[in-house]
Order: C-alpha cells, then sequence, then structure tokens
C-alpha cells in the first residue's frame, strides 16, 4: 500500500484517535465511513501500550487514510522495560507508524510513580531521535515537568530531525507554556473539549498560538464535544474543535481546516 498522502487538502485530520479500542469493534467500519463522509480526510490511530499499538499498526495497513503511532502512556509507566523498547523498536520499523507516542507525565492521576514516568519518557524520546520520529506528547498537571526534558531532549537532537518535534497531545497547560513549547519546535493539538463552557484557558490558547503551531484531535473515544457529553466521541467531531478555533480566532473554520491539515502533515510527514 502506498503511505504518501499528497492529495490536496480535502478535509480535518484528527492526529489523535484510539479507534482501535475495544469501544469501537461493534460499529468500527460503518463509523470510519461515517468520518469519512462528515469530512474527515485522515486519521492518526494512537497506541497507548505495546497491545494497542499493534493493534494501530493493523488497523492502519487496511486504508491509506488511517496512519499510526506506537507508544507507552505514562499510566503505564511501571511496565517500561527492556523488552516493550524492543516491542516499540520493531513498531518503529513498521510503514504506518508515523510517530511515537502517546508518551509523556500525568501527575493527576499517578498511576505510575513519577520517578517511572520520567525515566519511560526519558526512554522513549531517544528512541525517537535515533528514529527520527515525532513524539506524541501527553501532559496532565505536568506541563512545566515535561517542558524541561523536551528542552533537553530538543537540545541534543541531530541536525538531521526536523521540526516540528511533537505534538502537545490535549493541551491543558497556559498561553505562556504554549508558547516556549511552539518555541522548542512542538505543536499545540486542540481537542473538543474547547467547546466547554468552563474551558476559557484552552479557547485563549487556541487564539493566542500561531495558527502554523495549531492541529486538532478529538482523542475518540474520549473527550467528546459539548453537544454530545456523556457519549462516545469518535473523528467526526474534529470539526467541533474546528469550529470554535475558527471563532475565537475570528478566521473561517475552512481556512482553519486547511491550516491544521496543513501544519498534520508537516507534523507526521505525511
Amino acid at each position: 500500500m502506498d503511505r504518501r498522502y499528497d492529495r490536496p487538502v480535502t478535509g480535518a485530520i484528527d492526529t489523535h484517535a484510539h479507534v482501535q479500542f475495544p469501544q469501537f469493534d461493534e460499529d468500527r467500519g460503518p463509523m470510519l465511513e461515517e468520518c469519512w463522509r462528515a469530512g474527515i480526510e485522515a486519521m492518526i490511530v494512537v497506541g497507548t501500550d505495546i497491545p494497542s499499538s499493534h493493534a494501530a499498526v493493523e488497523l492502519a495497513t487496511t486504508d491509506p487514510r488511517l496512519f499510526a503511532t506506537a507508544g507507552v502512556h505514562p499510566h503505564d509507566a511501571s511496565d517500561y522495560d527492556g523488552q516493550a523498547e524492543e516491542a516499540l523498536r520493531t513498531l518503529a520499523h513498521e510503514r504506518a507508524i508515523v510517530a511515537l507516542g502517546e508518551m509523556g507525565l500525568d501527575f493527576y492521576r499517578n498511576l505510575s510513580p513519577r520517578a517511572a514516568q520520567e525515566e519511560a519518557l526519558g526512554r522513549q524520546l531517544a528512541l525517537a531521535a535515533e528514529f527520527e520520529l515525532p513524539v506524541v506528547i501527553h501532559t496532565r498537571e505536568a506541563v512545566a515537568e515535561a517542558t524541561i526534558l523536551l528542552r533537553e531532549w530538543t537540545a541534543g537532537l541531530p541536525e538531521a530531525f526536523t521540526r516540528p518535534y511533537g505534538v502537545m497531545h490535549c493541551y491543558s497547560g497556559t498561553v505562556e507554556q504554549a508558547h516556549e513549547l511552539v518555541g522548542l519546535g512542538f505543536l499545540v493539538s486542540i481537542p473538543a473539549t474547547i467547546t466547554y463552557p468552563r474551558n476559557d484557558v484552552l479557547r485563549h490558547v487556541a487564539a493566542a498560538v500561531p495558527a502554523e503551531s495549531l492541529v486538532l484531535e478529538t482523542d475518540s473515544p474520549y473527550l467528546p464535544p459539548q453537544s454530545r457529553r456523556g457519549q462516545r466521541n469518535d473523528p467526526r467531531h474534529t470539526l467541533d474543535a474546528a469550529a470554535t478555533v475558527a471563532e475565537v480566532r475570528g478566521q473561517p473554520q475552512d481556512e482553519i481546516v486547511r491550516i491544521t491539515t496543513s501544519n498534520a502533515r508537516r507534523l507526521l510527514r505525511l
């Protein structure tokens, strides 16, 4: 299958969806067809551990509009060992893989000790540098701590590894932190939670960050837009995020879709 993705922009790219998860087992095919019809032109199927990363690759081989990532989520950092790293190394060679992650720091739930999270993140960042693959970074109540590690990582990257170096998934930091991360070579990903009435901080971020540093996502099946609170999310709702970003920036929605799709292609070398 030809993995080149060089067609003209025809829709939005959901840069972060877990459509390989069991929540979609009963209707995955029809759900994907609805997404394509709704105006989603591609989506990134994101792994959170070794089994889900294998599943992401397997699903991505079924459709040229699907791409995959492989990584170990901070919740599972305690399980990151030599065997997991070797599995990621093998997965990194897969043609469907466009990034490593989801990796990062989550100090909200602390399901793995902080030291284990930091070690797992550091080792996965080293692997990404080796393969010159961008990274998908998860942070929750840990943006400042992650920024320190990412600053150290970017300082040691080879010249052949060009920007952008990765994406801040479901961004949850401040405007000031976003500007710092953009300066380090990261894009900021805006989920459909930007539609939540109390999420003023994310709307401020979406308005303040340069459009060339924004991408869109859903984190499906989680984090549905306000109109679907309590229901399963799916990649169609990338467009809900696009609509709100367009509103806060005072730009047409189709322009936001065009810019963020171009940014996603640049990030993931599509």
